[in-house]
């Protein structure tokens, strides 16, 4: 039962970091002056765009610091799904195989 609350929690700070970094990304596109649907379809020439107007930009550094909470967030969810289906999820284990 405690993978299933670490898995849950896991999904909770993916979502929350996900979110978040929708809000910085709408942030990083006001400081350009860009509409919404200029860079819609190419969000690597918009972080190019912004890194050279901008060199040192917090917004971009938390965005990036984002990208790594959710890389590891998924990897630790990986693993957590993987080392429960090793764990027994019943009490079929108990029962004797003698009889």
């Amino acid at each position: 039962m405690a993978y299933l609350y670490e898995i849950w929690g896991c999904f909770v700070i993916f979502a929350a970091a996900g979110l978040i970094r929708l809000l910085l990304v709408r942030r990083i596109k006001t400081q350009l002056g860009a509409s919404t649907d200029e860079w819609n379809s190419n969000f690597i020439e918009l972080l190019k765009e912004h890194k050279a107007r901008f060199p040192h930009s917090r917004i971009r550094t938390l965005s990036n610091a984002l990208t790594v909470v959710v890389v590891l967030v998924t990897g630790t969810s990986i693993a957590l799904i993987v080392a429960a289906q090793f764990q027994p999820h019943s009490l079929y284990h108990l029962i004797s195989a003698a009889r």
